[in-house]
C-alpha cells in the first residue's frame, strides 16, 4: 500500500455485514467508514473524500439504486466508483445496477478472495483517474500560464520593434538633412573644379554622398513601412506617361551594352493608385535589374492578364537569382553578392510597400537567363 490509505466507504443496513467488510478491508490497509443508511451515507459522501463505495441494494427507506443515483448527480462526488453489494444476481438487478451508475458488483455471500481483488483494482483506477486529471489541470494551467507570456512576449517585442522603427525613422531623417546640404555643395564643387585632380576627387566625393544618401532613404522608407507611417495618396494618372518618365530617369543609368525598353498595353490608360508609392517600387526594382546586367536589355512597364488586372514588371537579361535564394531575397539585408554595393534593403523596402497597398509580388529567375519581378497592386 502508498502511505496514503485508500479511503472506502461500505454502506449497508446490517451492522454485522459493515463489521465483517470493515475489518476484512482494514486488516489490508484500507481506511474505512460505514453508514447504515441511504441518507448517512449521502451525507458522509458530501463532506470527505473516499476513493471507492460498497453499498448494498437492498435497504430500508432508500436503497442502494436510489443512493447510487443521488451520488451521480452531484458534479462534486460522482466520480467516486461503486461497487454493489447484492444477493440478487438476476440479469434484471444487475443491468439496474449498473443503469443506476455503479461500476461493478460482488455476490453475496461474496468470495473473500473476489472481494478484495475488485476493491483493489477499482481503488487504484480511481487514484490513477485522480492523479490523471490533476496532471491534465497542471498541464492546462502551464499551458495557459505560458501562453499568457509569449502573448506579452510578442507585444512587447511588437512594441520594441514600433519604437525602434521610429527611432530609425527620426534618426534617419536628421542625419539626412545635412547629408542633403554635402551632395548639394560637392556636386557644385565637382562642376567649378578647375584642377583635373581636384575635380575627380569632387566627383569621387558626389558619387559616395549620392550613395550614402540612397541608404538613408533607404533605412527612412523601411522604417516607415514597418511603423505603419508610411503614407498611402491614390491619385489619379496616366499610367503611359508615367512608365515613359520612369523610362527617361532610368535610360542614362543603364550599362553602355544594356537597352531599356518601355512596354505598355494601350496608348493611353488611366489608373488609381499612389503615383509615388508606384515610383518607388519602379525605381528600387530597376536598381536592382540595373546592378546585375551588364549587356542584353531591361524591360519596364505593365500588360494586363486573362482577368484584366493590371500586371507591372522588370524584366531582365541579368546573371538571374539561384532557385534556391528566391525565397530570402525579400528579406532585409538580403544580399546575394556581399561584393556589391548596396543594402539588401530595396527589394525588402519593394515588398512591404506593396503589401502595405494590398497588392502582390512574386518572380520568375533563371541564372544566367535574367529575371522578371511581376507585381499587382488595385488600381
Amino acid at each position: 500500500m502508498e502511505d496514503e490509505k485508500y479511503k472506502i466507504l461500505v454502506v449497508d443496513d446490517i451492522s454485522k455485514n459493515v463489521q465483517l467488510l470493515a475489518n476484512l478491508l482494514s486488516e489490508k490497509g484500507y481506511s474505512v467508514e460505514f453508514a447504515l443508511n441511504g441518507p448517512d451515507a449521502i451525507r458522509l459522501v458530501s463532506s470527505e473524500n473516499f476513493d471507492l463505495i460498497l453499498l448494498d441494494i437492498m435497504m430500508p427507506g432508500m436503497d442502494g439504486y436510489e443512493v447510487c443515483k443521488t451520488i451521480k448527480k452531484d458534479e462534486r462526488i460522482k466520480e467516486i466508483p461503486i461497487i454493489f453489494l447484492t444477493a440478487k444476481t438476476d440479469i434484471e438487478s444487475i443491468e439496474k445496477a449498473f443503469e443506476s451508475g455503479g461500476i461493478d458488483y460482488v455476490s453475496k455471500p461474496f468470495n473473500t478472495n473476489e472481494l478484495l481483488a475488485r476493491v483493489k483494482t477499482h481503488v487504484e483506477l480511481k487514484r490513477n483517474k485522480d492523479r490523471l486529471i490533476g496532471v491534465n489541470k497542471w498541464l492546462e494551467e502551464e499551458v495557459l500560464a505560458r501562453t499568457e507570456e509569449l502573448v506579452d512576449a510578442k507585444e512587447r517585442a511588437e512594441e520594441s520593434d514600433r519604437l525602434k522603427s521610429e527611432f530609425l525613422a527620426s534618426m534617419s531623417h536628421e542625419i539626412r538633412t545635412p547629408l542633403n546640404s554635402i551632395v548639394g555643395f560637392s556636386g557644385l564643387i565637382a562642376e567649378s573644379a578647375a584642377d583635373t585632380e581636384c575635380k575627380g576627387f569632387s566627383e569621387i566625393i558626389n558619387r559616395q554622398n549620392e550613395l550614402l544618401l540612397k541608404i538613408i532613404d533607404d533605412i527612412i522608407d523601411l522604417a516607415k513601412v514597418e511603423s505603419g507611417k508610411l503614407e498611402i495618396i491614390v491619385k489619379e494618372f496616366e499610367l503611359n506617361e508615367f512608365v515613359n518618365n520612369m523610362f527617361q530617369t532610368f535610360r542614362r543609368e543603364c550599362q553602355p551594352y544594356v537597352k531599356l525598353i518601355p512596354k505598355v498595353a494601350f496608348d493611353r490608360f488611366i489608373v488609381n493608385t499612389d503615383p509615388d508609392r508606384l515610383k518607388q517600387i519602379f525605381s528600387n526594382l530597376m536598381s536592382n535589374s540595373i546592378k546585375f546586367t551588364e549587356k542584353g536589355q531591361i524591360e519596364i512597364g505593365y500588360t494586363l492578364d486573362k482577368q484584366n488586372k493590371v500586371i507591372f514588371h522588370v524584366s531582365d537579361t541579368g546573371i538571374g537569382i539561384p532557385e534556391d535564394k528566391c525565397d530570402i531575397i525579400f528579406g532585409r539585408f538580403a544580399k546575394l553578392d556581399k561584393f556589391t554595393q548596396g543594402t539588401g534593403l530595396g527589394l525588402a523596402i519593394v515588398k512591404n510597400i506593396i503589401e502595405g497597398m494590398e497588392g502582390k509580388i512574386w518572380m520568375e529567375s533563371e541564372i544566367g537567363k535574367g529575371s522578371t519581378f511581376y507585381f499587382s497592386l488595385p488600381v
